[in-house]
């Protein structure tokens, strides 16, 4: 049986491993936008390499939980240990407090730091939901979530996808809509996360109506009263319906020209061209940040 060093450092090897699949994972899925949709060889190999890191990736995660269970298990079982006082020098009546410091100073502070350093890694091992669709919910951020739910969990290509998608509709008509969707599908597209949710994306959205929603995209200002974090929100909702899982690299370009250009800031709009941000994440993070340095700057002055 190993010991806690050895499992400790199982899990950091695992958790490493983890994070390199991640990145080539998102390098071959950044690449995949690129890639010539008629040359079925090429296609079916990139399915292929994302099918394969999204096993890997979840093995390594379902080892990480494991391990993670037996360092646990094994701190539970690590005898308490009996420190003993040297009590032949000490006065008489230190003694009786001095040995109950050690049961309970010494003990507690042992298992406190063993416990915090097992918790430090824990939250890996919560498994997420699949996401359910409502009524009123937004159709592209819910098969985007879908993918997303299917290709991390390495079930990307698992059977009976589409009466898995229909079973988290719960709005009745929303269902019956998806329901006729999926009966123009092939059976092909339905045996892949990946080519379903673009199938279905591609009858709720034509090419040409993809097109007019790209440019709306682009065309999108921030209104009166509305925060920037609301407005990068409506921008993300948009981007949704006009590009697919798979065009993340063109999805962010256009997210982050649309927030560049529509931010009713000049100041803002100034902050994001000089810091030469290429994450629409991180330029709605600075974007807001610059928002409430301004916001409190005019409420000193209102003070004043």
């Amino acid at each position: 049986m190993l010991d806690l060093a050895e499992l400790q450092a199982d899990l950091e090897a695992s958790k490493a491993s983890v994070r390199d699949l991640s990145a080539q994972l998102d390098k071959v899925m950044t690449e995949f936008p690129a890639v010539d949709k008629e040359d079925v060889d090429k296609v079916n190999e990139y399915h292929s390499k994302i099918g394969e890191f999204s096993v890997r990736i979840h093995t390594e995660r379902t080892k990480c939980t494991e391990l993670e269970k037996e360092i646990e298990e094994h701190v539970k079982n690590v005898p308490c240990p009996v420190v003993k006082p040297d009590i032949k020098s000490v006065p008489v009546q230190l003694q009786y407090s001095e040995q109950n410091e050690v049961k309970r100073g010494h003990t507690s502070d042992f298992f406190d730091n063993m416990q915090s350093h097992v918790s430090s890694g824990s939250s890996s091992s919560n498994v997420s939901k699949p996401p359910k669709l409502r009524a009123g919910g937004d159709l592209c951020v819910f098969l985007d979530r879908f993918e997303e739910f299917y290709v991390v969990a390495g079930e990307s290509h698992i059977s009976l996808l589409d009466l898995r998608l229909l079973n988290l509709i719960e709005d009745d008509k929303l269902y019956r809509k998806f329901k006729s969707i999926l009966n123009y599908i092939t059976p092909a597209s339905k045996r892949s996360v990946t080519l379903l949710t673009a199938a279905i994306k591609a009858v709720l959205y034509p090419e040409t109506e993809s097109r007019t929603l790209r440019d709306t995209l682009y065309q999108m200002k921030q209104d009166v009263n509305e925060s920037v974090e609301d407005f990068s929100l409506r921008i993300e909702s948009e981007a949704a319906k006009a590009f697919s899982y798979l065009e993340q690299s063109l999805r962010n370009e256009a997210c982050l020209s649309a927030l560049s250009n529509g931010l009713s800031s000049v100041d803002i709009r100034r902050k994001l061209k000089e810091a030469e941000i290429r994450s629409f994440e991180t330029a709605t993070r600075l974007a807001i940040k610059h928002e409430h340095i301004i916001e409190s700057t005019q409420d000193h002055v209102g003070i004043v």
